[in-house]
């Protein structure tokens, strides 16, 4: 197992050995997030796994950011995701 899937794992156990009360005090934990953030490791984890992903970058920006920032860079694989949204919103 490589060394970001398995500080991931870690995570997951950590945040799951904790009652969700417990979770609020965690450093970095935004107000709120403590309801989900252990489901949010177990997603991230098992993507990582289905897609043999060696490590994931994680952002504090927005999505519509990161496309705005993929366009900019003229990375025009991401048209196809913008024009879905637009229909769907």
């Amino acid at each position: 197992m490589n060394e970001p899937l398995r500080t991931i794992g870690e995570l997951e156990q950590t945040l799951l050995s904790r009652k969700k009360t417990d979770r609020a005090g965690l450093p970095g934990l935004e107000k709120g997030r403590k309801e989900v953030i252990a489901a949010g490791a177990i997603i991230i984890r098992t993507i990582m796994e289905t897609f043999g992903m060696p490590s994931v970058l994680v952002s504090d920006r927005g999505v519509r950011e990161g496309v705005l920032i993929d366009r900019r860079r003229g990375h025009d694989e991401c048209d196809e995701l913008v024009g879905t949204r637009s229909e769907h919103v």
